[in-house]
């Protein structure tokens, strides 16, 4: 029974510790004032071609037209793994399916940031007496 028990918490950290794999997206606008959302990859045998984009909830491959194209950068712990969106996609949401390897698959749900270039917009203080 003791060695039932030992072996049950030793597996649970194994199970939790699963899903670190990939991290929580972050959401950026790069310098063309396309919006950006990036994920680490804690795995170092990931390709490229490991990686697909599919239909949110479903095993379609994703409408490419909204991507303007991905982008997997290696660095010496982890890798990053970009999707830039397209100026034509207008919607202040994205979904999709993320499928590493066809070991991990993540249906994702996300509020995009606004594409309001503040560059362009300029702003005077007043003083309010």
């Amino acid at each position: 029974m003791l060695r039932a028990l030992f072996t049950l918490f030793f597996l649970i950290p194994v199970n939790i510790t699963a899903d670190g794999l990939l991290s929580s997206p972050k959401l950026t606008l790069n310098s063309q004032g396309e919006r950006v959302i990036e994920f680490k990859i804690q795995n170092s045998r990931i390709s490229d071609d490991d990686i697909l984009l599919k239909e949110y909830k479903s095993d379609e491959p994703l409408n490419q037209m909204y991507v303007a194209y991905t982008l997997l950068e290696d660095f010496s712990n982890y890798k990053t793994y970009s999707i830039v969106l397209s100026n034509s996609y207008d919607a202040n949401y994205f979904n999709f399916k993320l499928v590493i390897k066809n070991e991990l698959a993540k249906d994702i749900f996300i509020f995009l940031p606004s594409k309001i270039n503040s560059s362009s917009l300029t702003f005077e203080p007043s003083l309010c007496l």
